[in-house]
């Protein structure tokens, strides 16, 4: 195991060390004003060379810590020995893991203060680091170090990714976040939620007529337990791990001071509340059902967009929720096309009918209405009853314009005048079936060939309200199967 750690990292640390500059940082703790002791010196490896130390395997440093602790006289009772111990258990967690290993011996850091990140100017972060003074010591005070899985993704976090001798020799890092212990707090603005899109489907009938539906859909809602900030309401503020209360974070050097307010603070000196237990932190709970009812207005079209403020998901740190935008969608009648405020069908009447005339029931929006076929009309010919189409108010008018804030936010409205469209009918003459003909109707249809059909003479007003079946199949062919 030894060899074959030797082997990967000898080669490393001497393209290292030809290419890089050595770097001492021998700073003193301040306050104490003595120098910090390395962890190779606590374990017993201190007058070893950088490469033997770099190759000490787990189970040396294993029994260099056992050796260590053995020294001890009263580890249990005894205060200097309980520190003692626990330094020596630091140690040896924090040097099993390789990667810190290498970076540790490659920067000769003692100083724990060395580990204080700042930003300066031109974007970058540079750091007098300490590999020694991990990021987790700072998380919680309740943390243990006997955690190496922890230790090792925490030693990941704090060091970031060191790609290239410029880093290693210099300690500035690729992004702020690597080169911090902590996150930068999150914002504390508000934010707003975002919009619901909702198609609502009604029949043909309740789009003329008008109706009330209801849209049930899921949305994000403001939680109840922590009203909508992510945290939880202490009683008793928190001191900020990172600038220990003092609301900033400076970088000891030889050369230079740099201080500036702590990123995990904003400068205030308190930790943030920890996360709610019951949002997760998110200030919202996430697809909660609710029923809005949507008045559907009479005389709606199909693609009608209707937007209603305040129903969408709800905002975060007291910020505004979005709308709802419900998009109208109309059902095809078996019977009437809807063009405008006008409704056009297509009416079936037998060959009697057309030549001779009458009267027919014609279905309506309204219920049954007669209609009056004069004598000898055409297949494909127009008739208008008036008044029988969709009827619009000024209001509903101004909506199919999509001049909705007009109509909604008007503080006087003008009376508008209602507009009342025609049902405009389209005949088509049926043929009866050979079957179906008597002998009577076969020899008056024989006599009134034989008599001749004189030219179709076409009246004057008559044109431009005929329609070819060619024409009415085209524009009626949705729905013209079903007759």
């Amino acid at each position: 195991m030894r060899q074959s750690t030797s082997a990967v990292l000898l080669p490393l640390l001497q393209r290292h060390a030809q290419s890089v500059p050595r770097r001492h940082f021998n700073v003193i703790q301040r306050g104490n004003d003595r120098e910090v002791e390395s962890l190779f010196a606590l374990l017993g490896f201190g007058k070893e060379s950088e490469v033997e130390r770099v190759c000490r395997t787990r189970d040396e440093l294993r029994q260099g810590y056992l050796r260590e602790a053995m020294k001890l006289k009263d580890p249990q009772h005894n205060a200097k020995d309980v520190a003692k111990l626990a330094d020596l258990r630091r140690a040896y967690t924090l040097l099993s893991d390789d990667p810190f290993r290498a970076r540790y011996v490659s920067h000769h850091c003692v100083s724990p203060d060395a580990t204080l990140h700042v930003h300066v100017d031109g974007g970058q972060t540079a750091a007098n680091f300490n590999p020694e003074h991990q990021s987790f010591e700072f998380v919680d005070h309740a943390l243990s170090f006997s955690s190496s899985s922890l230790l090792s993704s925490s030693a990941q976090r704090s060091f970031g990714d060191f790609t290239g001798p410029f880093q290693s020799a210099t300690g500035v890092y690729s992004s702020p976040a690597d080169a911090h212990p902590y996150q930068p707090r999150e914002s504390s603005t508000p934010q707003n939620g975002n919009g619901i899109n909702f198609m609502l489907r009604i029949s043909f009938d309740e789009s003329i007529l008008g109706c009330t539906k209801a849209a049930v859909y899921e949305k994000d809602v403001t939680c109840s337990q922590c009203g909508g900030d992510g945290r939880q309401v202490l009683n008793r503020p928190r001191k900020c791990p990172q600038c220990r209360g003092r609301g900033s974070t400076h970088l000891p050097s030889a050369t230079y001071h740099i201080e500036r307010s702590c990123g995990y603070c904003g400068g205030k000196g308190v930790a943030p509340p920890p996360k709610c237990g019951k949002c997760g932190g998110a200030g919202v709970i996430k697809r909660h059902t609710v029923s809005v009812p949507i008045d559907v207005r009479p005389g709606t079209t199909t693609m009608t967009v209707r937007r209603f403020r305040g129903k969408g998901h709800d905002g975060v740190r007291g910020g505004n929720a979005g709308d709802l935008i419900v998009t109208v969608l109309v059902q095809e009648h078996r019977l009437f096309h809807r063009d405008g405020v006008d409704l056009h069908m297509v009416l079936p009447i037998p060959l009697s009918v057309a030549l001779l005339g009458g009267v027919v029931s014609v279905p309506t929006l309204h219920g049954a209405q007669t209609l009056r076929i004069p004598p000898c009309v055409r297949n494909g010919q127009r008739l208008t009853m008036e008044g029988q189409g969709v009827c619009l108010d000024g209001e509903m008018d101004a909506i199919e314009k999509n001049n909705v804030e007009a109509c909604e936010g008007s503080a006087q409205p003008q009376k508008q005048q209602r507009r009342r469209g025609n049902l405009y009918v389209h005949l088509l003459v049926v043929i009866p079936r050979r079957e179906e003909l008597t002998g009577a109707q076969r020899c008056a249809l024989e006599s009134f060939a034989a008599e001749g059909e004189g030219g179709i003479n076409k009246e004057e007003g008559e044109k431009g309200e005929q329609e070819t079946p060619a024409s009415l199949k085209q524009r009626f062919r949705h729905w013209m199967t079903s007759l």
